[in-house]
């Protein structure tokens, strides 16, 4: 009778079995049923407590047995469960076990120190705004993507095993030991993941083995393992006469063809990593490890770099990485979806294909690798704050620059390429990078590129590692990736994909041919720029130092003036004041130039202690008043100081637009954008 009864406890519990285990403090009860009623309408099938808790056996047997038979733990965080031992200790049952943590958040509260530690994997959804009902459909959906990745990820602890260990808990807990070698027969329809299926066998006499058996046994294994030591035997002994004979050719298997990268890396490159990325359509957080098609030693997965609590990354789409956003994006190479950026070290080559498309408006965008960068999780961004290294972009001019990622000096872009008579944006183009040491070469198409730099002509660019300092400046932990940008035209377009990526040890590009884009786009020997800086010890009006430049007001809506930064405004090195106009809501000033320019520089403030500036956008325009370029950004807060550079061929008038209509900043008497330096080169 008892055996029975075992027998049909298990038989249900195997019914029962789940998916997702439900972690949530008991004043957060109402709010976790309705999480729990929502999954479970959509085939997910939940655990819960108190509800699943089987009566008669430990709550903290319970507990630990359901999140070590879970694939998913849903965090329902609060202020409440920031301070619940409770939810600490299964946070940290979840994270030794392997589960996808997916915290879904109704409250905007920072993590304690300690369930930080855990919750450092990228699976977050936010449902801080009411109803709760327009959260549940996206948190049932971020499920499934989970579910799905946990089946699929190598590198996950097999959820059977963790199963097979906690029903022997339940047993030796439960002192049931009449059932101990009982065999439960096992539907194909009802396998279940506390379950394995296998085929029936008969079963051995309750406790103990029979000798018939151990010698069985001992006869397989012994059969086995000679076996294994005749194949190695045999093929130990043919590998030498393979590699001395010359005369013939050893036998190749052949494989499908895979995709081939344009130019291959040379046979002395240790190719690291690979992917192709020709593969079914998924999210960002399904992009999963590289394909490895053209070689490497480890497989890397893909963080989504940018956006805060809602990361921005890149998709797989139609066979190829792309950006999917319309403002920056782009993936980190890690271990795994938990943790950081992964170090791939300090030299290396990488390559891939690029398409970096324009529309019918000209907006351009960008795609490029980057590399010697901090390791960044999930959304914290790779440029300003403790970042450092490089990106190299590819523009859709097909132009390059490469620009220093921390922000900080007042012209990140340390070296340009020109921009080429024709460049097709239709078409994938290949970018190849080698960095060793302080040098940078790049590669497009198969060509070595010329830059400007510091006003000459290099194929090398100097990387100088600002790291080191002094001053010290961001942090390198030889992280990687590849980023998509469209900066001067931020919200309106994207689209920039990647294919063929391959990263390995450096190689210098010294065997491409040499391709010069300066003879086209700017005279061989470029002019110094000629900079204004607004400083209160000079104490002239902001006109005549415009003048002296070369720059004149055309119009404006309001007087200018020259004051002291606030203790709210973030200036670059070496500034101390800011010129302002003072106006209504909205405000604009146009300066001609004596002569045409081909760069124009503004280096705008960054805010602090709640400070924010205008909407606003710089234009540069030619003779025709056609805008060259342009660029701008929306109200809100940018923490840093940061230079803008605008370029043109035959920039006669630059034309500065505020709108602060819609903002309540630190500056709304002035309505302008607050500048510490205005510039111009020839």
């Amino acid at each position: 009778m008892n055996r029975k009864k075992v027998e049909m406890a298990r038989t249900l519990e195997s019914l029962m079995a789940h998916e997702v285990f439900i972690s949530h403090s008991s004043q957060d009860k109402t709010i976790a049923d309705a999480v729990c009623a929502a999954l479970e309408n959509s085939a997910i099938r939940c655990w819960i407590a108190p509800r699943d808790v089987q009566p008669g056996r430990s709550f903290a047997g319970e507990i630990t047995r359901a999140i070590q038979r879970s694939k998913v733990m849903v965090l329902i965080f609060s202020a409440h469960s920031n301070t619940s031992e409770q939810v600490l200790r299964e946070v940290q049952l979840a994270a030794n076990s392997h589960l996808h943590i997916l915290q879904f958040r109704i409250e905007d509260v920072i993590p304690n120190d300690d369930l930080e530690y855990y919750l450092s994997a990228p699976h977050w959804l936010d449902a801080l705004t009411p109803p709760l009902e327009n959260h549940l459909q996206r948190l049932g959906k971020s499920i499934k993507v989970l579910l799905e990745m946990s089946t699929e990820e190598p590198g996950v602890m097999s959820p059977q095993a963790s199963s097979v260990e906690s029903r022997t808990e339940v047993r030796k807990q439960d002192g049931v030991t009449a059932a101990r070698d009982a065999t439960v027969p096992v539907k194909s329809n009802q396998t279940t993941r506390s379950q394995i299926a296998i085929p029936p066998v008969a079963p051995a006499p309750p406790g103990r083995i029979t000798s018939k058996t151990k010698r069985a046994l001992w006869i397989t294994a012994t059969a086995f393992f000679l076996g294994i030591a005749i194949v190695a035997f045999l093929l130990f002994r043919r590998a030498p006469t393979q590699t001395a004979s010359s005369s013939s050719p050893a036998t190749v298997t052949e494989k499908p063809p895979l995709p081939e990268p344009t130019g291959n890396p040379p046979p002395s490159a240790d190719v690291l990593f690979s992917d192709s990325f020709r593969r079914a359509d998924t999210n960002q957080w399904g992009v999963g490890q590289g394909d490895m098609a053209f070689g490497g030693r480890a497989r890397f997965f893909y963080l989504p770099i940018f956006g805060g609590a809602n990361p921005t990354g890149a998709v797989t789409r139609a066979g190829a990485l792309e950006n999917n956003g319309r403002d920056f994006g782009g993936v980190q190479f890690a271990t795994s979806l938990a943790e950081r950026g992964a170090n791939l070290g300090q030299d290396l080559n990488i390559r891939c294909d690029l398409l970096v498309p324009t529309n019918a408006a000209g907006d351009v965008t960008q795609a490029g690798p980057f590399f010697r960068s901090r390791a960044a999780a999930a959304g914290d961004g790779i440029f300003g704050g403790t970042s450092a290294g490089y990106w190299v972009a590819l523009y859709s001019t097909g132009e390059v620059k490469v620009r220093v990622m921390n922000g900080r000096p007042a012209n990140p872009f340390v070296a340009t390429s020109g921009t080429p008579r024709s460049f097709d944006t239709q078409r994938f183009h290949t970018l190849e990078i080698a960095a060793s040491g302080p040098n940078l070469q790049v590669g497009l198409d198969e060509h070595l590129l010329t830059f400007e730099q510091n006003g000459q002509l290099v194929t090398t660019v100097d990387i100088p590692p600002f790291w080191q300092g002094p001053p010290v400046v961001g942090t390198n932990d030889g992280t990687a990736g590849l980023c998509f940008a469209a900066e001067n035209n931020r919200g309106k377009i994207g689209g920039q994909r990647a294919q063929n990526l391959v990263v390995t040890t450096f190689h210098p590009l010294t065997a491409l041919p040499v391709q010069n884009n300066q003879s086209v786009s700017s005279p061989p020997s470029p002019a110094a720029p000629i900079r204004i800086s607004f400083v209160p010890q000079l104490k002239i009006k902001p006109e005549t130092s415009l003048r002296e430049a070369g720059l004149k007001v055309r119009s404006a809506t309001g007087p200018l003036s020259i004051t002291n930064a606030t203790p709210n405004m973030v200036v670059g090195h070496g500034r101390a004041a800011v010129m302002i106009m003072e106006g209504g809501p909205m405000t604009s000033i146009e300066f001609d130039l004596d002569r045409p320019a081909r760069k124009i520089f503004l280096e705008r403030i960054g805010t602090s202690q709640g400070a924010s500036v205008p909407t606003w956008r710089l234009e540069a325009l030619d003779k025709s008043g056609q805008v060259l370029d342009s660029f701008g950004e929306e109200h809100g807060l940018p923490a840093d100081a940061r230079t803008v550079e605008l370029r043109g061929q035959g920039i006669v008038t630059v034309r500065l637009s505020t709108d602060n209509r819609f903002g309540t900043g630190t500056w709304a008497t002035w309505s302008c954008l607050p500048i510490s330096e205005l510039g111009l080169e020839e």
